[in-house]
Order: structure tokens, then sequence, then C-alpha cells
């Protein structure tokens, strides 16, 4: 049975021209393996199908009737591959994308609402998580698209430059009422300063100043473990965060919080999806990636 629907497509396409060897021309194949082909069906069936005395082939009774069957089979077979092959391409389905804790929480959280009311068929799941495995394959965490901040040293998985985000300086009023402010990062370190693991996991901060380096190692009596943590922290006037600026742009701007050391910049952090599915992904995981990737530039 292993080469049954071979030997179909073969008999219908020596029924319908009602020649070898122009089937095996159509085919791409010898006239002996049509031959071999048709008879092996013949052989397996039990029965004549076409009969060779007359020119052109002429279909027995039998021949004539398992045609039919086989039109049908063959006819079903491709409206059903057309039809996956355009489930492919459907804005519809089931993501589930795991994502940092803070980029999640403060801003992809209020994205999915928007792409939700876009594209209601498609079902978004929002994975927030700050223990990442070593691997960067999606399929490890039971997830479509993995977002991170980080890139693997080696990967053969597709990945996708989402967006970028900036780096702040920033208190409260009231903390820098009781506290000097400070004016140059090396001042920071008398003060207690927030700055989340990655990629401060060694404690020292990398300014620029009209393209001069400065660095400088600031610590603080607490550590949080996430950005979402030094968020509530720094607007507690616990100290002076180092936050991206989609975690404070609205206290920035209703002046809740306040921003220090401008002059000095911290260079940008790149934002990476991470998917499974080659160059040419479903729908869903297409237009979700284009609307982050917007949506992210935006924030």
């Amino acid at each position: 049975m292993s080469n049954r629907l071979l030997e179909m497509i073969t008999f219908t396409k020596v029924a319908r021209l009602r020649n070898f060897q122009k089937a095996a021309q159509e085919l791409d194949v010898s006239a002996g393996v049509i031959t071999r082909r048709v008879q092996a069906l013949e052989d397996s069936l039990g029965i004549r199908l076409i009969s060779r005395a007359s020119r052109p082939l002429a279909l027995t009774p039998a021949g004539d009737r398992y045609l039919v069957f086989c039109m049908a089979t063959l006819e079903a077979i491709e409206e059903e591959e057309l039809a996956l092959r355009s489930f492919q391409d459907q804005a519809s389905g089931t993501l589930t994308v795991v994502v940092p804790m803070s980029l999640g929480a403060i801003s992809l959280a209020k994205a999915q609402f928007r792409f939700n009311r876009l594209y209601p068929e498609i079902s978004v799941r929002l994975v927030l998580a700050d223990h990442w495995n070593e691997t960067f394959d999606p399929k490890d965490y039971k997830a479509d698209v993995l977002i991170r901040s980080t890139r693997p040293k080696n990967s053969s998985l597709k990945s996708r430059r989402l967006a970028t985000f900036t780096w702040v300086v920033c208190a409260t009023p009231e903390y820098l009422e009781q506290h000097t402010i400070p004016s140059h990062p090396s001042d920071l370190i008398k003060h207690s300063c927030l700055l989340p693991n990655r990629p401060f996991s060694d404690g020292i901060v990398r300014f620029r100043y009209q393209g001069t380096p400065v660095a400088v190692r600031i610590s603080g009596s607490i550590a949080p473990s996430n950005a979402v943590a030094m968020w509530l922290l720094v607007r507690q006037s616990l100290g002076i965060g180092i936050l991206p600026l989609f975690c404070v742009r609205k206290e920035l701007e209703s002046g809740d919080l306040v921003q220090i050391l401008n002059e000095y910049k911290i260079s940008n952090q790149p934002i990476w999806s991470y998917h499974g599915y080659g160059a040419k992904p479903p729908m869903r995981v297409r237009l979700y990636l284009n609307f982050i990737s917007d949506w992210l530039m935006a924030s």
C-alpha cells in the first residue's frame, strides 16, 4: 500500500491521456515506469483496469469505476493540502509568547489589548518570566515566540531585532530634595542606587559623555530582582534608579519622577525575538511580531 497513491496518480494520468508514452512525458518518467506502476496496481486489485488491445487505450468497466474513485480521492487530497497551506496563512490560532517580567507587565500587557482588538481570531498567551534557561528555543518553554534582551552565542533559531530601549537615571522629587543631586556619574557612589541585573550584573554602569566613556561601579542596600520591583522602589523614594524609558515615561511626563545626568548616555538595549519556524512563520507569528515591534519603537 506504500506506493498506492503514486499508482493512483499514474493510472489517472494514463486514463485521461489514453496513452502510456504521453503519461510518462507529463510525469517526467520513462514509459517502462508507467507500465510497471499500472501493472502493479492491477495486480494488487486483482482486476484489469486498462485494455491494451485497442488504440487509443480504453478503460475496462472496472477501470471506469476506479477512475472516478481516483479522481475524487486525488481532488480531496489536493483540497486538504490547499486548506492546510491556507491555515498557515490565516490570522487565527493560539500564540504563546514568553517575555521578561518587566517588559511584559509594563508594556506588552497593554499592547496585547490593542492587538486583540485588531486580530480577535488570534489568542495570545503572554507568559512573564525572569528565570531563563540556557536555551533560547521557545519549544523548551512550551512557547511559539521568545522575547529577550540577550543574544545566544550560536543559534539556528530565526531572530529579529524588534526595537531598542533607552536607559534613564531618575529619582523622585522627594528623594532629590533630601539628597545632593548628582552632576557626574561618579556622584552615584554616594547614593543608594537601584539597577537591574541585566546588563549590569557586574555593578558597573558604562556611560558616554560627548563620545568619551565614563564607567562607574555603583551599589545599593536593595537589589531588586527585576525592573518592576525597581520601579516600585524608586517611586517610594528609596533611591536613584537606572530604568528603561518605557518603564518610567509616564512618571517623567507627570513629574512624579525626575531624570538626572541627562547628558550622560547609557548604550541602548536591543530587544530580540526568537522562534523556530524558519523564514516563513505562520501568519499569527508575523502579525504579532510586526505589531510588537511597532509598539515598542513607539514607546
